[in-house]
C-alpha cells in the first residue's frame, strides 16, 4: 500500500544481494565500471506502492528501514568484492526530504554512505544539505531532475535546453551536478 514499506522485512539481505549481483555482473560480464549504488529511489515518498502503474521508487520508512537497507547493500557489495563501489542515498524528491532522511539514518548507516544524492524537484534547504555533507565528509550530488520548463525569449526549440542549463547552474550550489547518463565510450554507468 502507498506509504507502507514496499519491501518485506525479511527481504533486505536478499534484495541487497540482487543489487550486488547486478553490479558485479555489469563489471565482470559487460566491462561497465559501477561507481556507486543507491539501493532506494525516493524512499520516503508516500505515493509508491506495489500496485502503482509507475513504480519508479520504493517506499522505505525514514530511520530504521532506510538504515537497514543501506547496511544490507554495503554488506552485499563487500561480499562480492565491490569495496570501491560507493553507497549513496537517499535520493529523495527534494533536498529537504534528503536532509531529513539522512539525519534519520543510524550512525552505522551514515558510516557506509559515501555520498549524499538528492533530487532537486523541490525544496529550499540547499545550504543545509551541503553542510550535512561537509560536516560528515560525504560527497554531494544532484542525481535527478527533469521537467517541462522553458527559458529564454523567443528561444524556440532551445527553450527546454535553456531551462535545463539554468537548472544545472542553480543546482551547482549544492555540490557536483550529475544527471542520469550513460557513456558507451568510457564504459561508465552513472545513475
Amino acid at each position: 500500500y502507498a506509504g507502507d514499506n514496499n519491501l518485506k522485512d525479511g527481504m533486505y539481505d536478499i534484495f541487497a544481494e540482487y543489487l550486488a549481483t547486478v553490479a558485479e555482473n555489469l563489471q565482470k560480464l559487460d566491462g561497465i565500471k559501477v561507481q556507486s549504488l543507491d539501493p532506494m529511489n525516493e524512499p520516503s515518498s508516500r505515493y509508491w506502492s506495489a500496485m502503482s502503474w509507475k513504480q519508479e521508487g520504493c517506499h522505505f520508512d525514514k530511520g530504521d528501514s532506510q538504515s537497514r537497507m543501506m547496511l544490507a547493500a554495503a554488506k552485499a557489495l563487500r561480499n562480492h568484492g565491490l569495496n570501491d563501489v560507493i553507497i549513496c542515498g537517499t535520493d529523495e524528491t527534494s533536498v529537504d526530504d534528503t536532509a531529513f532522511c539522512y539525519i534519520a539514518l543510524s550512525d552505522e548507516a551514515k558510516k557506509v554512505v559515501g555520498r549524499i544524492d538528492t533530487h532537486t524537484y523541490s525544496g529550499s534547504g540547499f545550504e543545509r544539505i551541503r553542510n550535512l555533507a561537509q560536516n560528515d565528509s560525504k560527497g554531494l550530488w544532484m542525481s535527478e531532475v527533469d521537467g517541462d520548463g522553458t527559458a529564454g525569449k523567443d528561444a524556440g526549440e532551445m527553450a527546454s535546453g535553456l531551462w535545463f542549463a539554468n537548472k544545472i547552474i542553480s543546482d551547482e550550489k549544492i555540490g557536483d551536478f550529475c544527471g542520469k547518463r550513460l557513456s558507451n565510450s568510457g564504459k561508465t554507468l552513472v545513475f
